[in-house]
């Protein structure tokens, strides 16, 4: 997904409905989970 920026950080691009991330695939969205690391 791509992702468009302003110089202060504001995001200007992407559709914001895409599916949660769920990077270790525990069927858990990582936002619910503790000890996953944020990344953008």
């Amino acid at each position: 997904m791509e992702r468009d920026m302003t110089a202060d950080g504001k995001v200007t691009g992407g559709d914001g409905y895409t599916t949660p991330a769920d990077t270790d695939s525990s069927g858990t969205a990582d936002y619910l989970e503790s000890g996953v690391d944020a990344s953008l």
